[in-house]
């Protein structure tokens, strides 16, 4: 156990160095609660609703007709927690979307990063559709529709606010 000095010159060590700030601090999220980015909002809003799509028509179209496939055993279960991955990643950067276009935090980096993501997983679909899919048909997997709109708006949001 140290002193309480010792404990106030590392918080002030902290506060000089950057790790603690006003912009991450309790301060930052009363500062930030009226600064809302409607088109992050729109974008956190759309990717939730992609995840709500993908939890549950997802569940029913892909991952329980993956698990009853005759494949081998570790193949199947390795795809069904990859489906899990994806489910919790859609959901969980949806609310880093919202959180931030509501203002409670305040990272347009966070928001880029998501946002790219999304586009991303938007251009994978695409490539598949039409490198691996044959014929090549763009609406063979659909998902990119929802997938860019997302990344789109995400960034958009970051630059012009």
């Amino acid at each position: 156990m140290g002193s309480p000095r010792f404990y106030k010159r590392r918080t002030l060590r902290f506060f000089r160095v950057g790790v603690l700030n006003a912009k991450t601090g309790p301060a930052a999220i009363k500062s930030n609660r009226n600064t809302m980015n409607w088109i992050v909002i729109s974008s956190g809003i759309l990717a939730f609703i992609t995840a709500g799509v993908h939890i549950v028509a997802g569940g029913k179209e892909v991952a329980r007709p993956l698990l009853a496939a005759p494949m081998d055993e570790t193949v199947k279960l390795t795809m069904y927690a990859c489906w899990h991955l994806v489910s919790v990643s859609l959901l969980l950067s949806s609310l880093a979307l919202l959180v931030n276009g509501f203002g409670f935090l305040d990272s347009p980096p966070m928001v880029a990063f998501i946002s790219a993501l999304w586009l991303l997983y938007g251009i994978v679909f695409i490539v598949v559709n039409y490198c691996i899919a044959s014929p090549p048909v763009l609406f063979r997997l659909p998902q990119w529709i929802l997938l860019l709109p997302v990344g789109l708006l995400g960034l958009l949001g970051v630059i012009l606010l």
